[in-house]
């Protein structure tokens, strides 16, 4: 009697070390805080910190719900720093510091999704393709130059030849993929629409327009801006004042 016990407690364990592996497989990266890929770009010891955005606002959200456009046509006026920087953060920034939450929701808080800036003419700001590094709320400059051509050539859509600045948001599928399987496509391109709207509900409480635009040479802006052969990149989004008509 006592080697059957012995046995059943033999079994119980390992049974009881499968299931915590795989536990700790699956659910990692909600303890154990696995780093996002987003946050590869805190490695840069350069970084232009963004003044901090207003957790406030005095625009309420159904006001810009009802106001919400996509707009294609914009004016030629310089974008204020900070007006970048909340549509930033409106994005991917971070809303709970502690734990990394952030302003879109992210499967098992994977946060698979990065946010590069395209910068025409924006204050302060040299022309340039930048990268957003959410735990900074900073801009980490990877590229200089006028990068309206390039976009007008990669995105072939007239919405980006007037726009003083651009969002592009790529992701790392695979990241997502490892914890998700199948779902993980799903996952990702839900979590791209989450920051969009974010983007677009910002957009139009700063009196700015953007407008989506999934149908991008992704091939092309991955080697022009020399992106990682990982990230996929997902939306373009011109951002602008609204030319009046």
């Amino acid at each position: 009697m006592r080697t059957f016990f012995f046995y059943l407690g033999v079994i119980f364990f390992l049974l009881l070390l499968v299931v915590g592996g795989w536990g700790l497989w699956k659910f990692g990266p909600l303890f154990l805080g696995r780093k996002p890929a987003s946050l590869e770009f805190s490695a840069s010891p350069s970084a232009m910190v963004l003044p901090a955005p207003d957790r406030q606002g005095s625009v309420p959200l159904e006001r810009t719900l009802q106001a919400r456009r996509s707009v294609r046509d914009f004016e030629d006026v310089p974008l204020p720093l900070g007006q970048i920087g909340q549509i930033l953060w409106a994005a991917q920034g971070i809303t709970l510091p502690e734990k990394g939450f952030r302003t879109a929701p992210s499967a098992f808080s994977l946060y698979p999704l990065k946010v590069y800036l395209a910068a025409e003419r924006v204050e302060g700001l040299a022309p340039g393709f930048y990268g957003y590094d959410p735990e900074k709320h900073a801009l980490i400059a990877l590229a200089e130059g006028d990068v309206r051509a390039i976009l007008i050539r990669a995105v072939r859509q007239p919405a980006v030849s007037t726009a003083p600045a651009a969002l592009l948001l790529t992701a790392d599928e695979d990241v997502a993929r490892k914890r998700l399987g199948d779902a993980a496509a799903f996952c990702v391109a839900a979590e791209a629409g989450h920051a969009a709207q974010n983007v677009y509900l910002q957009a139009t409480a700063l009196g700015l327009g953007t407008v989506s635009m999934g149908g991008i040479d992704g091939g092309a802006l991955r080697e022009v801006f020399a992106l990682p052969e990982k990230e996929s990149p997902l939306y373009v989004m011109p951002l602008g004042v609204p030319k009046e008509r």
